[in-house]
């Protein structure tokens, strides 16, 4: 399965089957023969329009490119593609907007490189393989693109077989927004070495889609949506990309994935904002490894969701971590939390490992209400306030160890029925340890366990063990 990187015929290629064992690279295609069509160019007011075969049944390949003249653009046709009947025009005293629409025909190839645009740049494609690059060689400035006001580009429709949207050294001054459709495979879409002076918005709805993004900077907000079968690769380390750096988003960033999604992968990332991550579809992992977000962080899992791992990530306020739709199975390692770690249970299985954490006020485990079983573990963290845990109807095991906790750590079953089965060890408590038990078994234990004041304890009203042999402090 191929994405092609269209301009110089080049194609990221990668084997989906094997998730990232294979290294994305760049790939030599042979050119395409396409059937001529004819392409319509009109200068009015200042603003440039490039119309496409009005009857939707010829194919199309166009790029437009810069001149050292301001307002001067070549536009060729390639392929076979004429221009107003002839190979080529050259227009000027363009002032305005840019807008391209090719029309529904059999393929439509759109680029642009080396060019300076003076207004906003709109694309329509909705031919049965619709493809846009905005941008050329990464390494060659003079192929960079520029544009002053805001990109809006939808390529493909739900009929479309093959659509792809790339932006390479590109910089926007306002807003950038690609909606890419198809229900055929997407040859990849993706932003390197992008510079955005607005907001940025990415929807992508096609079989096969692969999104990539490497050195990205966004001075407001982010939205990207993936709900579709593919991946989506933030600065993931196994990418052969012609251009890598970190993702900057100056304000809030959302990643939604749906359908049949089958990996996450971001790295190197910075939210000066929020950073939401909703996964409302079949989704085999998610990885989010040194990231760093200002102010929270929140996870929210759907019913098929699978495996999400937060490694070497720094919170300015909350971790929030929201199960309650479906399975939640969470791996929280080597990060910061500026503020509460929050994580809530669903009526479903939920697995959680906190490891090697550092939380600056609440650690706070919620399944109240729930009939889902949890299991969790946090080893080897330091929880400046208070450890606050609440059970539900379904069955839980806790472990504890090398834990220790500026302030209170409690346990609260109460109303529950499921079986509890609780084991700490090497726990320093700064003040009161309080466990209430719930209606069905519980087994609790504390070993080796240092409490600096109070120690209260309510069995609940099923069969219980309690023990305590460690240093039960002075109560």
């Amino acid at each position: 399965m191929f994405w092609r990187q269209q301009k110089n015929n080049a194609q990221f290629s990668h084997n989906s089957s094997n998730s990232l064992s294979k290294r994305l690279r760049i790939e030599q295609l042979e050119n395409k023969n396409l059937l001529a069509g004819d392409v319509a160019v009109s200068v009015l007011a200042g603003n440039l329009e490039i119309l496409g075969d009005t009857l939707g049944v010829a194919d199309e390949s166009v790029r437009l490119t810069g001149t050292a003249t301001a307002g001067e653009f070549l536009i060729e046709g390639l392929g076979g593609t004429t221009i107003g009947g002839a190979p080529s025009l050259l227009v000027t005293g363009v002032t305005g907007d840019v807008t391209v629409d090719l029309g529904a025909g059999d393929s439509n190839d759109f680029s642009v490189e080396g060019a300076d645009l003076p207004g906003n740049f709109t694309y329509t494609g909705s031919g049965i393989e619709d493809i846009l690059q905005l941008g050329g060689d990464p390494f060659d400035p003079s192929a960079a693109v520029s544009v002053v006001g805001d990109v809006s580009a939808s390529v493909g429709t739900s009929a479309s077989d093959v659509t792809s949207a790339l932006g390479l050294s590109l910089d926007v001054g306002g807003n950038l927004s690609f909606d890419v459709f198809g229900s055929g495979i997407s040859e990849g879409s993706g932003l390197q070495g992008t510079t955005v002076g607005g907001d940025l918005s990415i929807s992508i709805d096609g079989i096969g889609s692969l999104l990539v993004i490497t050195s990205l900077d966004v001075t407001g907000n982010a939205a990207i949506t993936h709900d579709a079968p593919g991946q989506l690769l933030i600065n993931t380390d196994t990418l052969a990309t012609a251009l890598t750096g970190p993702v900057n988003i100056g304000g809030d960033l959302i990643l939604t994935t749906g359908g049949l999604v089958e990996f996450v992968d971001v790295q190197e990332t910075n939210v000066t904002g929020d950073l939401t991550f909703i996964s409302d579809g079949t989704l085999d992992a998610a990885t989010f490894i040194d990231v760093e977000v200002t102010e929270n962080f929140s996870v929210v899992q759907g019913a098929d969701s699978s495996p999400v791992a937060l490694e070497n990530v720094t919170t300015g306020r909350d971790i929030i971590i929201d199960s309650t739709a479906g399975d939640g199975e969470i791996l929280v390692s080597s990060s910061l939390v500026g503020n509460d770690l929050r994580v809530l249970g669903g009526d479903t299985t939920t697995n959680f490992l906190l490891a090697d954490i550092q939380v600056n006020d609440d650690l706070r485990i919620d399944s109240i209400g729930t009939s889902g079983d949890i299991e969790f573990a946090v080893e080897n963290a330091v929880v400046d306030d208070d450890v606050r845990i609440t059970g539900g109807d379904g069955a839980q095991a806790a472990s504890f160890a090398n834990l220790e906790v500026g302030d209170d750590f409690s346990y609260d079953g109460t109303g529950g029925t499921g079986t509890t089965e609780f084991l700490s060890e090497q726990v320093v408590i700064g003040d009161d340890l309080r466990v209430s038990g719930s209606d069905g078994d519980d087994f609790i234990f504390f070993l080796a366990t240092q409490v600096g004041d109070d120690v209260q304890y309510d069995g609940g009203n099923g069969s219980n063990e309690f023990g305590f042999p460690g240093d039960a402090g002075p109560n």
